[in-house]
């Protein structure tokens, strides 16, 4: 509907005046206290600062105190076995010293 010039906010607001229960945006924090540093860059090039930069939304997020949304997995170097006990020395060696130093 947007691409027939049709916009999402009025068309809610016209459901609303008929009755319609249509679900509100209030209570959840807007799109863009949720970005990270790429979009909010990108957000403040297309509303009027053509020349933000990547510090410049670094800069004014850390101001704001605005951290941006993490997603994804967090990195797992190292996977327990199911009985949660070490696996012994494969290649036999021996770390034990012969004598102090």
């Amino acid at each position: 509907m947007r691409a027939e010039g049709y916009a999402v906010e009025p068309i809610c607001g016209v459901l609303r005046e008929q009755g319609v229960q249509v679900a509100d945006a209030k209570g959840r924090p807007r799109p863009e206290i949720i970005y990270g540093r790429r979009k909010m860059t990108h957000w403040l090039r297309r509303n009027g600062f053509p020349e933000a930069s990547k510090h410049t939304a670094d800069r004014l997020m850390r101001e704001e105190g605005m951290n941006g949304l993490v997603r994804g997995r967090k990195t797992r170097t190292t996977i327990r076995g199911e009985d949660g006990r070490r696996a012994g020395d494969l290649l036999s060696r021996n770390f034990t010293a012969p004598a102090p130093n």
